[in-house]
């Protein structure tokens, strides 16, 4: 009679031990954290870069600026308690699904299962729909590709270019490749702009986050809208690394840094990424001051990660290009193809079908970008672009229209953005000697390979001097000048793309000589000077001119504040053989508060070494408080 209850009460007691054992095993994380320990996986690189703490920061303190992503209260500065919390997050219940830090957290998992081989701690299985979910909804990417879209004058959070990352499935062409998911980080700006948006993005004001976007997308935005070319370099990683890195991005959504232009933007985000993809990349360290775009894309081919490289140009680009490539007339005809109140068929008909093929191509081009620039409505894009391509049909000439030329020098292969000089002269008799340095990043003097023509983005430029006069006994160290920010944007202007021109300059600015015109006692100002204006492309030479306006302020003048107007014109001239000329001619007029006038004559030649070394000669005739100045110097420029 009592057999059967002993053998459930047997059996029942065998159950609850099994579960108690079972229990004690999924809940004591303690052994697999002591293993850890002794493993040091918290002094690890690759967890470092899980999360985001770089060598170089005070206690290896995390860029991380949201507390949501630590699972330990102090885990931004300790590496060590954020592993003992992940480990101790994973043994939680696995009823919480998503919110189960092994589902949150798929790249730590990952690191510290083939670290630990946490399989033998028997942990428990959430289910994780969302991120599979959201990682299926990529495509299963095999590859990644880093995107550097040029320069873009008119924002100042992409003056120097930008970057970011394209996931590729595997088997993919150049327009499939459009559908691919991309990888961007950028800062939430709000609705600053001008001087404020400028201020608290180098001062870190910004949230900055990671976001996915379809590649097509921000090929309409660069290419298209801001016309800027495109550089995509497919990058040497393994399946396996991109899974990693797919992983990384998911813990990273959502998840808030302070953005600062100049330093942890977006090239240095994207090296952390490629980082945690394959820890024995030491990419990001060299960039603890500031992250230049094209700076980190030429650090990824210097560790062997780029593959190869593709080209898309702008829409102006391919513009620009197609015109050059007809006859005066013909590209004319394009013009009033796409602009006129109708299209010209009869003048169509006279040309043979290549000819007319490509007259049409080049409409419609312009047709895109004027809507583009909204210069023409939809209406006229449906309509006009239809007429345009009924009369492409026509031609009878296959759309195989060759690919545009790519550029003799890729952005990675341009010079060193930093540059230092170091030159000799005279004025009025007295011989000087000079040091220039540059932080960043390009003067349309430097050489020009592989950065924007006509562009010149100059931050941090300080220029010393040591005189001399003229029986060499008196002497002296001046600043010469110091541009915080110094950019000038050519944009020629032609028969399709009429683009504006325009520069803006601040900074220390020495005076030549005083209102007795005594040379050496000339007055510092902080000078801010802007203008609007032109500029053309005719062959080698590129002529421009400007209308400006300045503001002085310093001790040194009575009073101690000035504004007035002038401008400048000049020409651009390259003569082969690595020479560049500017000739230039301009003058200020100060008609409020301290009133004087200045005029300059300037004639400048650089001569190219090598990618990263150039000769300057220049030649000045300045006319300051009625004093006329000359002055001739060489120098010696090397970027690095």
């Amino acid at each position: 009679m009592l057999r059967l209850p002993a053998r459930c009460l047997l059996l029942l007691v065998a159950t609850f031990l099994v579960a108690g054992t079972h229990t004690a095993r999924a809940g004591a994380p303690e052994p697999i954290i002591d293993r850890a320990r002794a493993e040091d996986l918290a002094g690890q690189r690759a967890w470092r870069f899980l999360l985001h703490a770089r060598e170089g920061h005070a206690n290896r303190r995390s860029q991380v600026d949201d507390p949501g992503f630590f699972l330990a209260p102090e885990g931004d500065g300790d590496p060590a308690a954020e592993l003992e919390a992940t480990l101790h997050g994973f043994f939680r219940p696995a009823g919480q699904g998503d919110r189960h830090p092994r589902c949150r957290y798929p790249a730590r998992f990952h690191w510290l299962n083939e670290q630990l081989d946490l399989a033998e701690a028997d942990l428990p299985e959430p289910t994780c729909t969302a991120f599979e979910d959201w990682k299926e909804s990529l495509g299963g990417p095999r590859g990644a590709t880093l995107i550097f879209p040029a320069a873009y004058l008119n924002n100042p959070s992409s003056m120097y270019g930008h970057t970011l990352l394209r996931l590729d499935r595997e088997g993919q062409d150049r327009q499939t490749k459009m559908l691919s998911p991309t990888v961007n980080y950028a800062a939430d700006p709000g609705n600053d702009g001008g001087i404020a948006f400028a201020f608290k993005g180098i001062a870190g004001f910004y949230p900055g986050t990671f976001s996915i976007a379809p590649y097509h997308e921000k090929i309409k935005l660069y290419n298209d809208m801001e016309s800027r070319d495109i550089w995509e370099y497919r990058l040497d990683l393994e399946p396996a690394e991109v899974d990693q890195l797919v992983r990384h991005v998911w813990e990273m959504r959502g998840v808030r840094f302070d953005y600062y232009f100049f330093s942890e933007n977006c090239s240095s985000q994207l090296l952390a990424l490629l980082e945690v993809a394959r820890p024995s990349l030491d990419l990001s360290e060299e960039f603890d001051l500031w992250a230049i775009p094209a700076d980190t894309v030429k650090a990824v081919r210097r560790a062997g990660l780029v593959d190869g490289t593709d080209y898309r140009p702008a829409l102006a680009t391919r513009v620009r290009e197609r015109a050059r490539a007809l006859e005066a007339a013909q590209a004319g005809l394009a013009r009033q193809c796409s602009r006129g109140t109708s299209i010209p068929e009869d003048a169509l008909s006279r040309q043979d079908p290549e000819a007319a093929a490509r007259i049409l191509d080049l409409a419609y081009l312009d047709l895109r970008h004027r809507y583009r620039e909204g210069e023409a409505s939809r209406d006229d894009l449906a309509g006009r672009g239809h007429e345009l391509l009924v009369q492409r049909a026509a031609t009878g000439v296959p759309d195989n229209r060759t690919p545009l030329t790519e550029p003799q020098v890729r952005p990675d292969e341009g010079h060193g953005s930093a540059r230092a000089a170091l030159g000799f002269g005279s004025r009025e008799g007295g011989a000087f000697q000079s040091l220039r340095l540059r932080a960043t990043y390009h003067d349309i003097l430097d050489p020009e390979g592989g950065f924007i023509p006509g562009a010149r983005i100059n931050f941090a430029d300080l220029h010393l001097r040591h005189y001399m006069d003229a029986d060499q006994r008196e002497r002296r160290l001046e600043v010469e000048r110091f541009d915080i920010i110094d950019i000038v944007s050519l944009a020629p202007r032609g028969p399709f793309i009429r683009g504006l021109s325009w520069r803006v300059t601040s900074g220390y600015h020495r005076y030549p000589v005083n209102a007795n015109g005594e040379a050496g006692n000339g007055p510092g100002v902080w000078r801010t000077r802007g203008g609007t204006g032109m500029a053309w492309l005719a062959g080698p030479a590129r002529p421009y001119v400007f209308a400006e306006s300045a503001v002085d302020v310093g001790g040194g003048l009575d009073p101690s504040a000035g504004a007035g107007l002038g401008g400048r014109l000049g020409l651009y001239l390259d003569t082969g053989e690595g020479w560049r000329w500017n000739l230039e001619a301009g003058g200020l007029r100060f008609a409020a508060g301290a009133t004087h006038s200045e005029a300059h004559l300037r004639l400048r030649g650089r001569w190219t070494l090598g990618r990263n070394h150039a000769l300057r000669l220049q030649l000045e005739r300045r006319r300051t408080f009625d004093h006329l100045t000359d002055e001739a110097g060489l120098s010696w420029h090397v970027y690095f």
